[in-house]
């Protein structure tokens, strides 16, 4: 046998064992999982004259939601998405509801999504995960800061926060009251939520 052949030889065998062993120590599973009932999920918001909340008041969908979990170093999830009636948020009031809706352009598109693009679990909170977030056709990742997680034989709980902009959406901040009332930009999305498998 030639050296060149001898060479290439060894080099293939070197190759097969690094692509053995990095197959062994990655392991790739998919799951399913619920949302249980008593998970909440709210929008905070602020204007020039006071600080607004709403919360989501139908139950957060219960359909299977799917992901694929890669266990090696770290933990490492992706999923899908769920989606959320935009008439459901209860501000308190039903102008600002109604001027919630018209923002959300909610005749339009009736749903917003929210999806998993990808958690790596952390030893400790906070960390930060990725979400893909839809409103009025419009898509864009964002980060998500993780405050609180645990878990249990079949259940994973976790809080967090998110904030964006209306206009990166190409939303309109409200106004009311022939523009006295002017809402800001930004809003954060908050939630906590509890998944079973």
């Amino acid at each position: 046998m030639k050296d060149g052949n001898i060479i290439f030889t060894i080099l293939s065998a070197l190759l097969l064992c690094l692509i053995s062993s990095s197959a062994s120590a990655r392991q790739i599973n998919e799951a399913e999982s619920i949302i249980l009932e008593g998970s909440k999920l709210r929008i905070n918001g602020t204007s020039n004259v006071t600080d607004f909340e709403c919360i989501y008041s139908s139950q957060i969908s219960s359909d299977t939601l799917h992901q694929t979990i890669t266990y090696g170093d770290s933990l490492f999830i992706t999923g899908d998405s769920i989606k959320l009636s935009s008439s459901s948020f209860d501000c308190g009031k039903r102008a600002i509801n109604r001027d919630l809706q018209k923002t959300l352009k909610s005749d339009e598109f009736p749903f917003l999504e929210i999806g998993l693009v990808s958690i790596e679990i952390a030893d400790s909170v906070p960390f930060e995960t990725k979400i893909s977030v839809t409103i009025a056709g419009v898509s864009r990742n964002e980060l998500v800061e993780i405050s609180e997680f645990s878990s249990s034989k079949n259940s994973i709980s976790f809080a967090g926060e998110s904030s964006i902009l209306l206009t990166n959406f190409g939303l309109t901040p409200p106004t009311a009251l022939f523009g006295l009332v002017k809402v800001g930009d930004e809003i954060k999305i908050s939630f906590d939520l509890t998944v079973e498998q």
